[in-house]
């Protein structure tokens, strides 16, 4: 809210003091509405309803009385509906489950690393005498075991992903 929406809110809400202090009080009842108004409009639910409030305490026709009630009765309907969705938001947000997408990118690029890995070493051919002395066995068992840690991690990327 800005400076000038707060100074107007304080001139409506002085004037009443200051009618009241006269005993003016259909100008006071006025001046407050015209405050729970202006307050109203500018969504401080809260400011409009006190404002509204301190009007029906010094309201003396049954008409205006009627109308200060319903505007009342309308914010309080709008205050509750607020309320329930702020609890809704809430709810959501505590029952949420955790952003996958992190975990996700991590998974599926392990997943193809690790098959990568298994079809360089599956053959001898493409690693030649790079690794270094690497047997047919031992080039056999680490392409199996990197063929199923990229298995493993392809279906923990399908879990997640659900």
């Amino acid at each position: 809210m800005t400076e000038d929406s707060k100074k107007t809110a304080d001139i409506y809400e002085k004037y009443a003091q200051l009618f009241l202090k006269e005993k003016n009080y259909p100008k006071a009842t006025n001046a407050y509405e015209n405050a729970g108004d202006y307050w109203e409009k500018k969504g401080e639910i809260r400011n409009a309803i006190k404002d509204y409030e301190d009007a029906l305490r010094y309201v003396s026709n049954k008409e205006d009385q009627t109308r200060i009630k319903n505007k009342m009765e309308k914010l309080h309907f709008e205050r509750v509906k607020i309320l329930g969705r702020l609890e809704q938001m809430k709810q959501d947000i505590v029952t949420k489950k955790p952003r996958k997408g992190l975990r996700d990118k991590l998974y599926s690029s392990l997943s193809i690393a690790s098959l990568a890995f298994a079809l360089i070493f599956i053959s001898l051919n493409l690693t030649g005498n790079a690794v270094g002395g690497i047997t047919l066995n031992d080039s056999r068992w680490i392409s199996i075991c990197f063929f199923l840690c990229g298995l493993s991690f392809a279906f923990l990327y399908l879990k997640n992903k659900n």
